[in-house]
């Protein structure tokens, strides 16, 4: 969930796959960048999540749950490719 004082978004990519060490710094990252991009710290954190989410799901269809952060960010440009 992305929650702000008027909104809530609910995020449904990702997985338990991702609940290893570095994977919420990804997250951060990829936030931090968009936040970048944008006047809106709400749009940001909804898109770095479905993101780096769906990135994680990539990753774990690969691997399972033997995943690590640094995949999930390699998988990154696999989903703004497809995003397009």
């Amino acid at each position: 969930y992305i929650i702000s004082k008027n909104k809530i978004n609910i995020n449904s990519t990702g997985n338990a796959g991702m609940s290893v060490a570095g994977t919420g710094d990804v997250l951060a990252g990829v936030c931090a960048g968009l936040l970048c991009q944008t006047n809106s710290i709400f749009d940001a954190a909804s898109t770095a999540a479905y993101i780096v989410g769906k990135a994680g799901d990539i990753v774990f269809k690969k691997k399972g749950y033997g995943l690590i952060a640094s995949e999930v960010s390699e998988a990154i440009p696999l989903v703004m490719k497809r995003w397009k």
